[in-house]
């Protein structure tokens, strides 16, 4: 069991916390606390490495469900509903979206970061409250849309 000090007290790191759920909780709620571990600037771990460590537990309650957790782990993930979201969409047959893709106008600058998306395919749409008035916030422009600040990304360029 791996255990590390916080605040002068003994607690299991987050890895063995994760395996420590892997028997309680559904693939839903363990891809998310997957998808935590791997998030942020500075992340805990990446997925292929969540992927290996849950590839070496044979034998322990909740182990399958681990092995599949990792395998839907994903880097970036901003929260468990973009987790819950994901999964729905692949669930239902669509294609995977790409997690928190960020948009860039024709010069390279930042317009927005949309949380799923299909870089390439066109005709789509994508509903982000949070990038539309990220967009609006940082550059003072219009919603993002096919028609707008980020047209290449939407025609697969």
């Amino acid at each position: 069991m791996d255990v590390q000090l916080q605040d002068g007290l003994p607690v299991t790191t987050p890895l063995q916390t994760w395996f420590d759920l892997g028997p309680l909780l559904y693939r839903g709620d363990l891809v998310a606390a997957a998808d935590f571990l791997c998030a942020g600037r500075e992340p805990r771990h990446t997925p292929s490495e969540l992927r290996a460590a849950a590839a070496r537990l044979v034998g322990r309650r909740g182990c399958r469900r681990l092995r599949e957790a990792a395998f839907f782990a994903r880097a970036r993930v901003d929260s468990a509903k973009e987790t819950e979201v994901r999964l729905l969409l692949v669930d239902a047959g669509l294609p995977e979206p790409v997690v928190n893709l960020e948009l860039t106008d024709a010069f390279g600058r930042f317009v927005a970061r949309v949380d799923l998306a299909w870089p390439g395919r066109t005709g789509g749409s994508v509903s982000s409250t949070r990038a539309t008035a990220t967009a609006r916030t940082a550059h003072n422009s219009a919603p993002i849309s096919p028609a707008g600040n980020a047209s290449k990304i939407w025609a697969g360029e």
